[in-house]
């Protein structure tokens, strides 16, 4: 008993800072969760209990009895049937629910599959590899320091939740458990063909790394396709197709897989930069329960969102992320920093594509400092001062100036924009017909997602001083 008190008490926090850190969290969460803290001090540890734990058993649904919606309004802490506390929920930021799956060896449990190797390496690569919070641009000397990657999901968290949602939608809209299985694998897997370091050596070689294209060989040569046939039904055709978001479940895969890495790279991006992410999250701290919004037409051919407003929230985080970060020059350096260690390792054949699809990213660093030493690859300093680049409308403006830098050249790209994905379905106003989403937005909603796209684009250079 001295020992469970002790560690509840540890486990206090002060409200007050939670309230100074609630990104992300429900806006109801911070009053239950004071209160549990003050109970905590004053209580008993059996009615604490009693009062603040709950079994998971209660939340299971039997139409998804291996993936559980937790409640984020309340702070809880959940425990199993012997009354232990579990961990590992997948939290869905920005919205009303969290998930907990059961990734047990029970009959039918097709989430026991995420148990094996091919998966558990995602668990070692980081969604976001090298990117990092754009640095100031008025900071013209200095530096900047940095943890090497900053942001820490990874493509496992990603998958698995994204898996989780995938789940529970097609359970809801009456799809049974063999219906679902291999929709629910596909969803889980669909980037097990992701190189060690993510999209930063995916630049290497996009062809022959492309996660698509070898999706339906790393299945293959593992078994799991062959397994999964026997097992679940599973039409290793059809996987693919779904993963090149082709048809209809291809499409809803594409729209989950953005669901889910919307959350965790908002989330994580929010909190360590205060900028159109953080306000517009902060803003629609629900905007994610989009994903409950999806519903399927009653021949379970077509579905669309329900709701057009909280779509657009969703479709204009997900512009400010592209942005802020994934297309900002600002915050790509340390990334391009890591394709370039990469690449002539990778044409010289000193790193093959079987082992980057094989390696988690520690051992592709590891790999990396035994060639350039670990003060090359740690590169977790950066020196505004040090690292230029400027955006050019056309190319041939950005190869005039390119012939003025001589040596300090690093690399050049040029950015088409993204997909603010204004045709995906929406019910129209009657209830009834599908629509593309630009039909039910606003003409100042689609400008200004539009807007975004735009400044995204261009011809860019990048050079060291």
């Amino acid at each position: 008993m001295a020992y469970e008190e002790e560690s509840r008490r540890q486990f206090i926090v002060d409200p007050a800072h939670v309230r100074r850190s609630s990104f992300g969290l429900h806006p109801r969460f911070h009053k239950t969760f004071a209160r549990a803290m003050r109970d905590g001090r004053r209580l008993p540890v059996e009615k604490w209990e009693a009062r603040y734990q709950q079994p998971i058993a209660a939340y299971r649904d039997p139409r998804h009895p291996f993936v559980c919606v937790l409640p984020r309004s309340a702070f809880c802490q959940y425990v199993d049937d012997c009354g232990d506390c579990i961990g590992g929920t997948q939290s869905l930021w920005f919205s009303s629910t969290d998930f907990y799956v059961d990734m047990s060896d029970k009959p039918g449990a097709v989430f026991a599959q995420f148990h094996h190797p091919l998966f558990e390496r995602l668990w070692s690569v980081s969604e976001l590899q090298f990117l990092v919070p754009p640095y100031p641009t008025d900071k013209e000397d200095g530096e900047l320091v940095f943890i090497t990657p900053p942001f820490s999901h990874s493509r496992g968290e990603h998958c698995l939740l994204a898996a989780a949602i995938a789940e529970v939608l097609l359970a809801r809209a009456g799809f049974s458990t063999e219906e679902r299985a291999a929709f629910v694998l596909a969803m889980g897997y669909h980037d097990i063909a992701m190189p060690a370091g993510g999209d930063s050596v995916k630049r290497v070689s996009p062809d022959e790394l492309d996660e698509e294209k070898n999706f339906a060989s790393l299945l293959e040569q593992t078994g799991l396709a062959a397994a999964w046939k026997q097992q679940f039904g599973f039409s290793l055709d059809a996987a693919a197709a779904w993963v090149r978001n082709e048809g209809m479940l291809g499409l809803l895969l594409d729209i989950i897989d953005k669901i889910s890495y919307v959350s965790m790279d908002c989330y994580s991006h929010g909190l360590l930069f205060n900028g159109n992410v953080r306000k517009h999250c902060s803003r629609h701290p629900l905007f994610l329960d989009v994903w409950r919004d999806i519903r399927f037409t009653p021949d379970r051919q077509r579905f669309a969102f329900l709701y057009p407003d909280r779509l657009f929230d969703f479709l204009l985080a997900r512009a400010y992320e592209y942005q802020e970060l994934l297309f900002n020059p600002a915050a790509r350096f340390l990334d391009f920093h890591l394709t370039n260690l990469v690449r002539p390792l990778y044409e010289t054949g000193r790193i093959t594509k079987d082992q980057l699809l094989s390696w988690s990213d520690g051992q592709l660093e590891c790999c990396l400092e035994a060639h350039y030493g670990e003060a090359a690859v740690h590169l977790s300093v950066i020196n505004a001062a040090n690292y230029q680049w400027q955006r050019f409308d056309t190319q041939e403006e950005l190869i005039d100036f390119w012939g003025t830098l001589g040596k300090s050249f690093d690399h050049v790209e040029t950015i088409s924009g993204f997909n603010p994905n204004l045709e995906w379905p929406v019910y129209a106003a009657n209830g009834t017909d599908i629509v593309p989403a630009r039909e039910r937005l606003t003409p100042a909603q689609i400008s200004e997602l539009e807007t975004i796209v735009k400044a995204t684009r261009g011809n860019f250079i990048y050079w060291h001083t």
